[in-house]
């Protein structure tokens, strides 16, 4: 097995897949998408630091104590490190909004790592569930692991190159990871 490293940078984003069907798209919807509805659904009878752990523990992510840790980090990233012991009914619509959408980022377990520079010579070489690993350039005492679980069956023209788009899935994460951060991926080449 010989590892094969292309890519320059990628970042992280969740990504889109058609569906053939509506229980496809529900299947996805599920799988991929952390979604802030207008009502807000926290569970009205457990704080908001209890309605952003949530998601962790139901996942099985983390111990007790990093995911109070990383719930309380996400609710001061959203401004609402003031009220992380209040219910949901006593703080304001917007505050609960908030609230939310730190929930929604707590479950990071669903985040992918997309890279959109291969060329069409590279990306004959991966499969799907090709392993790989991640630095992160900003955190390179780091190397998270993962597996190629889509490649782009169309390429798009760059400057000339025709390029394609591959998602790995990472089987490791790291609460200093945020959206958008550029990385160095490695994948492995049968």
């Amino acid at each position: 097995m010989r590892a094969y490293n292309p890519i320059s940078a990628c970042y992280i984003q969740i990504t889109a897949q058609c569906a053939p069907s509506e229980a496809a798209l529900a299947r996805w919807r599920d799988a991929s998408l952390g979604i802030v509805f207008h009502f807000f659904a926290l569970l009205p009878t457990m704080t908001l630091l209890n309605n952003v752990m949530l998601p962790m523990e139901l996942a099985g992510m983390y111990t007790s104590a990093e995911r109070r840790e990383r719930a309380a980090s996400l609710l001061e990233m959203v401004g609402l490190r003031d009220h992380l012991n209040k219910l949901p009914s006593r703080v304001s619509g917007g505050q609960q909004q908030r609230a939310a959408i730190a929930r929604a980022l707590a479950d990071v377990a669903r985040w992918k790592i997309e890279t959109s520079n291969l060329n069409e010579r590279n990306v004959v070489r991966f499969r799907i569930g090709s392993p790989a690993q991640i630095t992160i350039d900003a955190i390179p005492d780091i190397i998270l692991t993962g597996n190629v679980t889509t490649i782009q069956p169309r390429g798009i023209d760059q400057y000339g190159d025709i390029t394609y788009t591959v998602t790995i899935a990472a089987n490791t994460w790291d609460e200093r990871l945020r959206w958008n951060m550029s990385a160095s991926v490695t994948i492995e080449t049968p």
